[in-house]
């Protein structure tokens, strides 16, 4: 299964569940900014990932945004800490 780079990107009302959240993602990935992720996966643990989401999230107040990296994107990063 071939593996793609996605960036997550949530805006939770509950300490607790961003938190729960952010410790499930930091197994696929690392933490770009605050509420961002910039996560490596097949499309088996990405559909995990978004059962965990629904499973969590509130929908009536949460966002969860998942944005899949395209060959044809162009990401510019300015952290000068990270540079890839």
């Amino acid at each position: 299964m071939s593996r793609r780079k996605y960036l997550i990107a949530y805006d939770i009302s509950s300490n607790a569940v961003r938190q729960k959240l952010s410790y499930h993602l930091e197994k696929y990935g690392k933490r770009v900014q605050y509420s961002i992720f910039e996560i490596f996966v097949d499309e088996k643990e990405l559909e995990k990932i978004k059962s965990l989401i629904l499973r969590l999230i509130n929908p009536e107040t949460d966002q969860v945004y998942i944005y899949p990296y395209d060959k044809n994107i162009i990401c510019y990063n300015f952290d000068i800490k990270y540079i890839y």
